[in-house]
Formats: structure tokens, sequence, C-alpha cells
């Protein structure tokens, strides 16, 4: 049979447990963005990467649904992306790429899942916002994720990190 995946697995390290993002507010950019068309729907896909405090260099992927046949995913996804517009003081973007290297800030939260015996951290960006609006005073202590914060149900952002 031919290697489709291309892996070898003798060469592949395991994983070791992710820690996610301290909830807190954070200064950010858009270091990598990317259009996806899946199943007939439009998304923008941004690595939004923390650029200083205590998490710096990590990052949250980020999709925005752009066009989708669900209107209230549409209406979500575009209003998320308007708001990163105005954090990065963009007036009418025509290209994902315009949001590269932009810093502005972002609140981040973390949401705790148990899935077969597993825990999942998930981190979500609540808000996004001109830089030094969320981040004027020095950064807070991190928060230890305990998945009892209530405003951090957003699927947006997403990512799964078993612990």
């Amino acid at each position: 049979m031919s290697n489709e995946l291309g892996i070898n697995w003798n060469q592949v390290d395991d994983l070791k447990d992710f820690e996610p993002i301290a909830e807190g507010n954070y200064t950010a950019i858009v270091s990598e963005a990317k259009i996806e068309n899946k199943n007939s729907n439009l998304f923008g896909v941004m690595k939004i990467k923390i650029v200083a405090g205590t998490m710096k260099d990590k990052v949250i992927n980020e999709w925005f649904t752009i066009n989708h046949s669900n209107d209230t995913a549409m209406k979500i996804g575009r209003g998320r992306m308007k708001q990163l517009k105005e954090a990065c003081g963009l007036n009418d973007p025509k290209n994902i790429n315009e949001f590269l290297n932009i810093p502005f800030d972002i609140a981040v939260t973390v949401t705790k899942e148990e899935k077969d015996g597993r825990t999942f951290y998930n981190n979500n960006i609540k808000k996004f916002e001109r830089r030094g609006a969320l981040t004027k005073a020095a950064l807070a202590a991190p928060v230890v994720p305990d998945g009892n914060n209530p405003e951090s149900s957003s699927p947006a952002g997403s990512s799964d990190w078993p612990v």
C-alpha cells in the first residue's frame, strides 16, 4: 500500500500536554491569514499571535465565517470580523492580508470541557479592541482556567487542548 500520508511515524514526537493561554487581555497581531472555501461556505482563517507579556508568541487560530448557507453563522462571523477590522484601524479592507501585522488588543477567555474521561481547555477571543483599549494597565496576573467562566461560551476561535 502506498504511503498516502507521507509520514514516517518513527520520526514523530509524542504530544505533550498543551497549556491554554491564560484568561486576560493581550496585545496581538494577525500573523497569518488565508481564505478557505469548505462545502460552498467561505471562511477567513487567521492565526492571532500574542506579541507581549507572559503569553508572548502563543497563537490562537481564529475562523471567521464570511459567507455561509446559515445566515446566523454568517452574521456572527462577519460581526466578529468587523470588530477585528475596527480594532486594526482598517476602513474598508478588500483582502484578508490587509489584517496582517497590525497590533490590537484581545480579551481571551478559557472554557473547560470533559469528554471521554479527558479534560480539554479551549481558548476563545471574547473581544477585539484598538491597541491600548484593553491593555492600558499592566497585564494582570493570569487566571488559572477553572471552566467556571459563563462568558466564554463562544465557539469562535476555540481549539481543543487535552490535559
